[in-house]
């Protein structure tokens, strides 16, 4: 089990601190190649009324799944159906491919395809094809998102019903997460084995049961999806029939392409280009805000012998503006934080919190014996933004009562490897949580956790850990992770900041823009006007 934690915690917070670095004012990298300009971009009569245009800030991979290589989801939800989903529409974590699912018992999970779904190339799909796909990420090796998970599928007992539309999955223990991290492409087996990972057919012509296929793709500028109208799912309906998706390396170019003309929607946009927008009242569109389904947290490290005593723990909770350090470093895009995850969490209960007030904090120091000046700390982040700006913001703030901390930042290896050696007394992180799964987030705060600095080794705190990850009651597991929350709150181990948010800007041509996490979803769930 030991083994289980640290290699579940590694991806978990190393995928943390790559989120909470990035860029909330939008000034990031990711595709490589340049942009050339719309008119060459994109064919101009592919432009029509059930057309759409959206530009994204980031790179553009393989949409082949359970690659190492391939981080993007966007393309995935528009052209494969997953295992289970939160569902767009809903907020429902739920499974459209499913007829039913059940659990045998606390380690065999009971799962029935319904009937005729069909891939793009018309053929249909069967159990095997999701046994191929959940096996696949173990195959591809430990760098897949999923591999953590699924390496504790015993697939040698796992089966196959004979009308092969019933998959019955064994776990090696009782695995509360299972449901919850099966959010998988679920691909062809006929169409994947034949293909690689590096084969340029993923780029391209990737078969999918999803609602959309790629019909255009020129590699790092631009991908074009058209709806199937052999879709299978009628339950769902999608207004774009075409949904064009243009690769960006800075955000500046896409919102002057906005601006211009050339893109309906901006997805994933920072936060200097969504106040704009807003400023200009309706004259640029409108900004949809989107939950990432995390929040931000100053963490204390126990290990620090002033961070040690719960007194100087709550003195700094009491210190810290945390609507202050929001608007400095996310502005729009967050929001009060009221538990230890976001508030789309379906175990989601709110706690008071901590009130601001730095004559009480100064009070609690003095009571304890400290005096003014006494106590440093380390601040140690990554050099990207918000990280820089939450690190001044508590210097400024904490040096109010008399408590120094040094700020150094550096870049990312080098800051997460003084992470896992414990180098830094006080710092910021965030757990992204895409199927509102507690046990992500949580976790990363556990006594075997990676990263020294914090982790927490009280015992009552790792007891509500494993007593939501060893269950497939959800009502357990959810009275344990709020247990574990409320610990949280009263040992002042880990200071929320904020819900952080996504923002997605559109034109008039588009009504609603709704997805459950950005860069997780269907683009088909917009609507056009």
């Amino acid at each position: 089990m030991k083994k289980y934690f640290a290699s579940l915690l590694a991806l978990v917070m190393c995928l943390s601190l790559l989120a909470a670095c990035g860029d909330p004012g939008g000034a990031t990298s990711g595709a490589p190649g340049s942009n050339p300009p719309a008119s060459q971009a994109i064919d101009p009569d592919k432009q029509g009324s059930t057309a759409v245009t959206i530009g994204y800030v980031g790179g553009h991979y393989a949409c082949y799944p359970s690659s190492a290589n391939s981080d993007d989801f966007i393309q995935q939800g528009m052209v494969y159906d997953k295992l289970f989903e939160v569902d767009d529409n809903t907020g429902e974590y739920t499974s459209r491919v499913l007829s039913s699912w059940e659990w045998a018992d606390d380690q065999t999970l009971v799962m029935t395809l319904k009937d005729g779904i069909t891939f793009s190339d018309g053929k249909q799909m069967t159990a095997e094809d999701v046994l191929f796909s959940i096996r696949n990420y173990i195959d591809q090796g430990e760098t897949t998102d999923k591999y953590q998970y699924f390496q504790y599928i015993d697939f040698d007992a796992s089966t196959i019903s004979e009308d092969g539309m019933t998959l019955t999955l064994v776990y090696q223990f009782p695995y509360g997460p299972a449901e919850r991290t099966l959010n998988c492409s679920i691909m062809q087996k006929e169409f994947t084995q034949p293909h690689d990972n590096a084969d340029q057919i993923w780029y391209t012509g990737p078969v999918g049961s999803g609602p959309y296929e790629i019909t255009d793709c020129v590699q790092d500028s631009y991908v074009t999806f058209t709806l199937r109208d052999d879709y299978w799912n009628t339950d769902y309906t999608y207004d774009a029939t075409e949904i064009t998706l243009r690769f960006y390396t800075d955000e500046t170019a896409m919102y002057i392409d906005y601006q211009a003309g050339n893109l309906d929607a901006m997805y994933g946009v920072g936060t200097t280009v969504a106040s704009q927008v807003e400023a200009a009242n309706g004259g640029q569109g409108s900004v949809q805000y989107v939950s990432n389904n995390d929040v931000a947290f100053i963490m204390l490290n126990e290990d620090n012998e002033y961070l040690a005593d719960p007194a100087v723990r709550e003195a700094i909770a009491c210190a810290l503006d945390m609507t202050y350090i929001t608007d400095v470093a996310y502005g729009l895009l967050g929001t009060p934080a009221k538990s230890h995850y976001a508030s789309t969490f379906d175990c989601y209960s709110e706690y008071e919190g901590y009130a601001y007030d730095v004559e009480r904090a100064k009070q609690i120091l003095a009571d304890a014996g400290y005096s003014d000046g006494e106590i440093s700390l380390r601040w140690v982040s990554p050099d990207q933004s918000p990280q820089p700006e939450v690190g001044n913001s508590v210097q400024a703030l904490l040096d109010m009562i008399g408590i120094n901390v040094s700020v150094a930042s550096y870049d990312l290896p080098t800051a997460l490897g003084m992470y896992l050696e414990g180098e830094s007394d006080i710092m910021m992180m965030t757990v992204t949580g895409p199927t509102k799964e507690p046990y992500q987030t949580l976790s990363a705060f556990a006594a075997d956790a990676p990263f020294i600095c914090m982790s927490i080794s009280d015992e009552t705190y790792n007891s509500y850990l494993a007593e939501g990850l060893n269950t497939v009651d959800e009502t357990a597991r959810w009275a344990a992770y709020q247990q574990a929350d409320q610990w949280l709150y009263e040992n002042f181990n880990a200071l929320p900041i904020c819900e952080t948010l996504s923002a997605i800007v559109y034109n008039s041509r588009i009504a609603t823009f709704n997805q459950s996490a950005v860069g997780r979803g269907c683009l088909g769930s917009l609507t056009l006007a």
